[in-house]
């Protein structure tokens, strides 16, 4: 069973919007804020995959090394998608690489797009086992080719801090960041976990992802993920088969403690955490939206500062609750 198809048409319609606004984007062209620069449409080239990756570069304007996050978008999205959320995290001084998987919408031709079926986008996600492998292979294939980027995009040049390296994602991109973050999956029935971990990741932020029974995530999946770890959703953020979110909590309770954050939002949606909520607000449709995804941002940037900076002081603010704290949202926090 998938999800029911009006949830289905609401979730597809979403990416479709934020991956259309992406796709406007000259390819490699790019824009700049006073505080970061962004490249549009690098494309890398893995030989032994013979596959092009396209990769979307936040760079802070000021003197690095940084952090590096790899954020790994949603079914369908694209690298181009999140850009409030990355932007967040490069105004904080993150280099943000994101890579636009082979599930992505952006990538059809015109005639592909207008024969896509709302419920294919979710099916292809919850059943495509080598898509689940794949995307796992980009964020390391990323992570492979940091000096190849740093002669494409010299701006790049002595801004990445290689022992900082944190993955983040959202829905699918949720699961990508569980596996390359050290959780093993069943790609068949009756086989084996396999891990597609990468041990350069030191931290990971899971926003609304899978727990068990789906995605070949099982009992047992998440016993090796030792990185700092924070799990999100939402209580509107149910699964792909109509699961109820706390159905999502599995990753927070069944990974070895330590560093193991669960923030759950109440009102809050799947595609909150995508930002597209706030654009949303912009118009008029409440500003509770914004509250949600301040909440998002601010929690976030505290685990990356606690976790991949070692700042003291936001470890304090992480653990003590504060970071997540907002007169507005109704939080429930936990730490493991």
């Amino acid at each position: 069973m998938v999800m029911p198809t009006k949830h289905c048409h609401l979730v597809l319609l979403a990416m479709l919007a934020l991956t259309d606004m992406s796709h406007a984007q000259p390819a490699s062209r790019p824009t700049t804020s006073k505080l970061w620069k962004t490249i549009h449409d690098t494309v890398l080239h893995d030989a032994k995959r013979d596959k092009d990756l396209r990769v979307t570069i936040r760079i802070p304007d000021a003197p690095g090394p940084h952090p590096l996050i790899v954020f790994s978008h949603g079914a369908g999205g694209a690298g181009e998608n999140y850009a409030l959320l990355a932007d967040s995290w490069a105004r904080k001084h993150y280099v943000v690489i994101q890579p636009t998987h082979g599930d992505s919408i952006s990538l059809m031709d015109g005639e592909e797009r207008r024969k896509l079926r709302p419920r294919d986008v979710v099916i292809d996600a919850v059943t495509d086992v080598k898509g689940w492998e794949e995307r796992a292979r980009d964020v390391t294939f990323v992570l492979d080719s940091l000096d190849d980027l740093e002669r494409v995009a010299p701006a790049l040049k002595g801004k990445i801090d290689r022992e900082r390296i944190g993955v983040g994602g959202h829905s699918y991109g949720a699961m990508t960041t569980a596996i390359v973050a050290g959780a093993k999956i069943r790609t068949k029935v009756g086989g084996e976990l396999q891990s597609l971990a990468d041990p350069r990741v030191k931290a990971a932020v899971v926003m609304s992802g899978q727990g068990e029974g789906q995605m070949g995530f099982t009992e047992g999946s998440w016993d090796e993920v030792k990185v700092p770890m924070m799990v999100m959703t939402g209580s509107e953020d149910r699964g792909a088969k109509g699961q109820d979110p706390m159905w999502r909590k599995a990753p927070f309770e069944h990974s070895p403690a330590g560093g193991k954050y669960w923030v759950f939002i109440h009102g809050a949606t799947h595609m909150s955490f995508s930002g597209r909520d706030v654009m949303l607000a912009d118009l008029g449709k409440g500003g509770e939206r914004k509250a949600i995804f301040a909440v998002i941002t601010r929690t976030t940037a505290a685990f990356w500062d606690a976790h991949l900076r070692g700042d003291a002081n936001a470890r304090k603010r992480l653990e003590s609750g504060e970071a997540v704290k907002d007169e507005r949202v109704k939080v429930d926090f936990e730490q493991r």
